[in-house]
């Protein structure tokens, strides 16, 4: 068995305009990435305060900073996200 949460956030009858990137977007439901009950992740605060400190660091620090080019994704199933994400600032 595989799950996989590639369509977290993108549901039409949980979200409007559910398949523009909003990150202001009011959450409406329960995040699945850290799961939940007894199966729930230890290391989830300290996971969401290291991404809070380095996303608010590098807004300070490279204000203008956007995007230069294409992303290039990786191709596996289990480990999601770029390979390569040109920025300029």
């Amino acid at each position: 068995m595989l799950l996989l949460i590639g369509a977290s956030g993108r549901d039409p009858e949980a979200y409007p305009d559910p398949d523009r990137f909003d990150i202001t977007r009011t959450p409406t439901t329960d995040h699945l990435a850290f799961s939940s009950g007894i199966h729930y992740c230890l290391g989830q605060p300290l996971a969401r305060l290291e991404a809070t400190i380095a996303l608010q660091a590098l807004a300070e620090r490279m204000p203008h900073l956007h995007r230069a080019g294409p992303t290039r994704r990786r191709s596996s199933n289990t480990i999601r996200g770029p390979i390569h994400l040109p920025v300029r600032p």
